[in-house]
C-alpha cells in the first residue's frame, strides 16, 4: 500500500477504524443494521504538535467523525476533543 500523504490540521486525527463485531461472544450473528458504528481505531496520521502519537489505539465518539475513503478503505477524521480514551493497553484483549 502506498504511503498516505494527507496531513490532518488543527487538532484533527486520521483514524483507521477497527471492524465492528459481526458475532457475539456466544456465537450469535449480529446483522449490520444492529451492529452499530465503529468507535475504536488506530491513529494513522496526526497534526503537528499532537499529544497522541500515530499507532495509538483510541476510543472515539462515532457520531462526531468525518468519513473518507482512502485507496478503497474507510478512514475517519476525529477532532482531539472527540477522542475519549487511549486503549493501547487493551490491544491484545478482546
Amino acid at each position: 500500500m502506498a504511503e498516505i500523504t494527507l496531513k490532518p490540521l488543527n487538532e484533527w486525527y486520521l483514524v483507521k477504524p477497527r471492524p465492528v463485531a459481526t458475532q457475539s461472544a456466544h456465537g450469535i450473528i449480529i446483522p449490520p443494521s444492529a451492529a452499530g458504528k465503529a468507535n475504536t481505531g488506530t491513529i494513522i496520521k496526526k497534526y503537528d504538535g499532537a499529544p497522541i502519537q500515530e499507532g495509538t489505539l483510541v476510543l472515539y465518539s462515532p457520531f462526531a467523525v468525518i468519513e473518507v475513503s482512502i485507496q478503497g478503505e474507510t478512514h475517519v477524521y476525529v477532532k482531539q476533543y472527540d477522542l475519549i480514551a487511549d486503549l493501547s493497553g487493551l490491544e491484545n484483549h478482546k
